[in-house]
């Protein structure tokens, strides 16, 4: 019974941890956001700017993938 105790436990912290990432993912997804258009605002453009967001976002999601596929296990 402890044991179950203890994965309840854990499986809560989990689940705080998880929603304070997503809080922050859209606080950070908004900045991202105003950030882009005040780029875009910018003398000379985004070009490079856009390839280097690219692959950010790439690397990202695919962090995000696997934090989704280990809390669906």
């Amino acid at each position: 019974m402890n044991e179950l105790k203890g994965l309840e436990a854990a499986v809560r912290g989990a689940i705080e941890e998880v929603t304070e990432l997503r809080k922050q993912n859209r606080t950070l997804a908004s900045q991202a956001k105003r950030l882009r258009r005040q780029l875009a605002d910018l003398p000379g453009g985004a070009g490079g700017w856009e390839k280097e967001r690219q692959e950010l976002k790439q690397r990202m999601e695919g962090l995000i993938s696997t934090l989704e596929s280990v809390l669906a296990d």
